[in-house]
Order: structure tokens, then C-alpha cells, then sequence
């Protein structure tokens, strides 16, 4: 390989890699853990999506049922922690 094509793959590895990576860690620092679980349990779905809008892919029966569970939980988990934390905050003010 030349040193064009050795210079574009640690470039495409740092900055696909390691940069996502390193932003995609400190942004779940930023949020509760709940919430943080749910944004890492959307991470296959998006992914799907992704694939299906931009690569024009085609997803199973199992994928939709997989991709409805995920929307599913993550809306329950969003609207229960949120409720949870307000009846908290109301206890503690009482």
C-alpha cells in the first residue's frame, strides 16, 4: 500500500473509531443512566433505519417486531422514569 492509502485508513480509523467513540462515551457521561440505557438500546434501530433509507435494504418480519419492541420500551421507559422522578421530587418537597 502507499503511504496515500496507509495515511487515508489511520484517518478513517481515528475518526471512525476512536473519535465516535471517545464523543459517543462522554455524551452518555451527560445524561442519567436510564436514560442513557435507553439511547444505547436505539443504537441497533437506527442502524436498521439507516440501512433500509440510505443503502435501500429490506428487513424481515423479525426486524420490524424487533424495531417496534425497541420504540416500545424506550417510549415506557422514558414517560415512567420522568413520572417516577416527578413523584420523587414530590415526596421530597412534602
Amino acid at each position: 500500500m502507499s503511504a496515500k492509502a496507509w495515511a487515508a485508513s489511520a484517518a478513517a480509523g481515528f475518526l471512525c473509531t476512536a473519535a465516535t467513540t471517545l464523543l459517543w462515551n462522554w455524551g452518555l457521561t451527560q445524561v442519567p443512566a436510564s436514560q442513557a440505557g435507553v439511547l444505547l438500546n436505539m443504537e441497533p434501530l437506527i442502524g436498521s433505519l439507516l440501512g433500509v433509507f440510505l443503502l435501500g435494504e429490506r428487513l424481515g418480519t423479525a426486524a420490524y417486531v424487533g424495531g417496534g419492541m425497541i420504540v416500545v420500551a424506550a417510549v415506557t421507559l422514558t414517560f415512567s422514569s420522568s413520572r417516577a422522578a416527578k413523584e420523587a421530587i414530590a415526596a421530597e418537597l412534602s
